[in-house]
């Protein structure tokens, strides 16, 4: 941030790079000051839009993990269940049944 540094007398103001003396209107000051107002506004403008991109990211970032995080276990519940249902539906021997079959029982031949 640039300083102007005033000299007793409103219309000479001293350049801080070079320390030069000018003489200038209270037209042109008003100028000189705007300026450096617009500078320090769009300076700190694009510093906050910056940090508000970061924030941005970071919350995007977080959403997708825990999408991820979710996903995973409601597969991974899933898995389970299909596990205990093979397991209902798996006979011992190898042999898959189907349910059906195991609520029926055989019946004499009446030949």
């Amino acid at each position: 941030m640039s300083t102007i540094a005033l000299s007793t007398a409103i219309n000479e103001i001293t350049c801080p790079h070079c320390g030069t003396a000018f003489t200038v209107d209270a037209a042109q000051y008003a100028d000189i000051v705007q300026q450096v107002r617009t500078a320090e506004f769009e300076t700190e403008l694009h510093a906050r839009l910056a940090e508000a991109e970061r924030t941005r990211q970071t919350e995007i970032a977080l959403a997708v993990a825990n999408a991820t995080q979710q996903s995973t276990e409601v597969a991974a519940t899933k898995d389970i269940e299909i596990q205990k249902l093979k397991a209902t539906v798996f006979r011992g021997d190898g042999f898959w049944t189907s349910s059906c079959s195991l609520a029926t029982t055989k019946l004499p031949c009446w030949s």
